[in-house]
């Protein structure tokens, strides 16, 4: 019953995303919304354009080292897998349930990191 209490909050926090696959899976069945026109459809892929643009703008490291490249984009998963052993280490050994609530707080953050807005972009474009 513990572990369930303590997981309960991350497994509600996707159920907008499972919301958002049911209305996915319901576009794919019923063939979805689609432009009316050409220009309608012009204006979606400018727009799915820029914002890709806009993205890879903000991931760019600018002129710097391979290796610092690669280092500074394994920041992310590395920390996410030491908040995940340290909420589970935190969650079976006999801490404060503080400090509990404070790493669940972080690993809702990773949660969100991990499944949250790929999952989205994948669900929305499923190439």
């Amino acid at each position: 019953m513990g572990l369930l209490a303590a997981l309960a909050p991350a497994l509600t926090s996707l159920i907008p995303h499972f919301a958002s696959g049911v209305g996915r899976l319901i576009d794919k069945v019923t063939g979805g919304a689609k432009p009316a026109n050409v220009d309608e459809e012009v204006k979606l892929m400018t727009a799915t354009t820029q914002k890709l643009q806009a993205l890879a703008q903000l991931d760019s490291a600018g002129d710097c080292h391979k290796w610092v490249n690669d280092i500074r984009a394994l920041m992310r998963p590395v920390l996410s897998l030491l908040i995940l052993v340290g909420f589970f280490i935190a969650l079976f050994s006999h801490v404060d349930n503080t400090l509990v609530r404070y790493v669940y707080m972080l690993v809702e953050g990773v949660v969100f990191y991990m499944f949250g807005e790929r999952t989205l972009i994948r669900m929305k474009d499923p190439k």
